[in-house]
């Protein structure tokens, strides 16, 4: 289950011909502030069908109904959390990522323009579990059949005991220091 939240989304330099006559949308930047993603998965449920990769960013650019051609997407402020119900111990564990800021260049469906460039990349940080300082730098290959990207990243000092809420009930163990 995804509950999506995202109360500001602002497009810049629109290019408004394009929208009304060919259905496009083109723009400088999108800026989304304050988007609060939150995934829920029940493991006492049967397994879905669906193919993961069919949830992957690309993927689901790539399935988008209209053209679409965004230079930047900015985030600021956005929260991630992934919530699992683990029935073994018949509890709940919750990772998340707040306070994200990201950058990514060239977010496009648009078969012209990924004949030039079909490289979306860019940089995001944020907090784990509101703790550790969380560096990513993604790069995406918008062409590939199988959606083939790359990342790179760090994350700066944490104590780990914050997260035994989340190891303690998924994975059923405990750091003790």
């Amino acid at each position: 289950r995804y509950a999506i939240n995202v109360p500001e989304i602002l497009l810049h330099h629109i290019d408004f011909e394009k929208l009304n006559t060919e259905r496009k949308i083109i723009a400088s930047d999108m800026m989304i502030t304050g988007a609060d993603i939150k995934v829920f998965l029940n493991r006492e449920l049967p397994r879905p069908s669906l193919d993961k990769v069919e949830n992957f960013p690309p993927a689901l650019g790539k399935n988008l109904q209209i053209n679409t051609r965004i230079d930047t997407l900015i985030l600021k402020e956005a929260r991630v959390s992934y919530t699992e119900y683990n029935p073994k111990k018949a509890r709940r564990g919750t990772v998340y990522f707040n306070g994200i800021d990201a950058e990514f260049h060239n977010v496009t469906n648009d078969s012209l323009s990924l004949l030039k460039n079909h490289w979306c990349y860019g940089d995001a940080s944020g907090l784990l579990m509101g703790k550790g300082r969380l560096k990513l730098h993604l790069n995406f290959n918008l062409t590939d059949p199988k959606y083939a990207f790359s990342y790179s990243g760090s994350i700066g000092k944490m104590d780990l005991r914050v997260l035994n809420p989340v190891a303690k009930s998924l994975a059923m163990v405990e750091v003790s220091s």
